[in-house]
């Protein structure tokens, strides 16, 4: 699992809009899940994954890397 902390000086940034998780099933196939307050769906539509790929790309790109990150939290 990746962890990247977004500092709070980044402003506002596309990971605002809500929470996703993005996995990798066994067969290949790119999936995500998305949640809110009533329930959680799987999105398997490769386009949709793509969009959700491109808006977690968005989000590491404000981030801290990853060791900073993992230094923060501890």
């Amino acid at each position: 699992m990746l962890v990247h902390v977004v500092p709070y000086g980044a402003g506002p940034y596309i990971g605002q809009s809500g929470a996703f998780t993005l996995a990798e099933a066994a067969g290949g196939d790119h999936l995500a899940f998305l949640e809110d307050q009533l329930e959680g769906r799987v999105v398997a539509d490769p386009k949709q994954v793509s969009a959700l790929e491109q808006a977690w790309e968005a989000v590491r790109a404000v981030a801290l890397p990853r060791d900073q990150s993992r230094d923060l939290i501890l």
